[in-house]
């Protein structure tokens, strides 16, 4: 079945919806069998399964940050079967404070301090 662009776009828009509310099955249900996808910490060339490998991230993601929000800031429509999109995600992550040099020192979860919109201390 042949769909135009706008079809893209809003299929798009459902699915970061689904990824908004953690609704990782919504998520799947949105991509087609067979597809492959890119996920940036593993590298802008690095294609890879959505079934059998993405979606493991997209599974476990919640557990480990449940109170992420993600918002689609642009969407634009690209040509053929594509839309590229800009979003943020936001969450509290939980950082230690780091104990003086001579003393060593810990940091519990690190993240690009970009896509960081609260921190939190670890209990």
């Amino acid at each position: 079945m042949k769909r135009n662009a706008k079809d893209y776009v809003s299929t798009a828009q459902q699915f970061f919806a689904a990824y908004d509310a953690h609704d990782v099955d919504g998520m799947l249900g949105l991509c087609a069998d067979g597809a492959l996808g890119r996920y940036a910490p593993y590298g802008r060339e690095s294609v890879v399964p959505i079934r059998g490998g993405i979606d493991v991230i997209w599974r476990a993601f919640p557990n480990a940050v449940p109170n992420f929000r993600v918002k689609v800031i642009e969407l634009i429509r690209g040509s053929q079967r594509r839309a590229r999109t800009y979003t943020s995600l936001t969450a509290t992550f939980c950082v230690s404070t780091p104990t003086p040099k001579s003393h060593g020192s810990t940091l519990t979860g690190t993240t690009p301090s970009s896509t960081v919109s609260n921190r939190a201390a670890c209990d």
